[in-house]
């Protein structure tokens, strides 16, 4: 089932660009715990409040984010790659967010609406 709407989070060093996908608008968020030496996240408990920050600030309303679904970009890459444990503390802190479904994106150039789509679709 594909959420009623997709939110789109750009994880970058420093800072997250977010979106509603379709809306046209994105806010960016400057994040602390995202200014780790050798990986993105050095702060579990500021980025998590970082996606706080995002949710209020998107504004889809109380109800709707029963139907959000949630695509988090970590768009930086680091030698060795992401470890489970990484990719597993974004999908979480990203549940402040409270999503119907959240997906982990790693790597690649920032996503287009379409792309988007179809990249949390394809991911199950």
């Amino acid at each position: 089932m594909f959420p009623r709407k997709l939110g789109y989070v750009q994880v970058q060093k420093g800072y997250m660009v977010a979106r509603i996908v379709g809306d046209g608008e994105s806010i960016r968020v400057q994040c602390a715990g995202l200014n780790h030496p050798r990986t993105l996240m050095g702060d579990y408990l500021v980025v998590a409040d970082g996606f706080q920050i995002i949710r209020r600030q998107l504004d889809v309303g109380p109800f709707s984010f029963q139907k959000l679904g949630a695509l988090i970009h970590l768009v930086p890459t680091y030698d060795g790659g992401y470890t489970n444990v990484e990719i597993r503390g974004f999908q979480e802190a990203a549940e402040e967010l409270r999503p119907h479904r959240s997906v982990v994106h790693v790597g690649g150039d920032p996503l287009d609406d379409d792309s988007a789509k179809r990249m949390f679709a394809e991911t199950n």
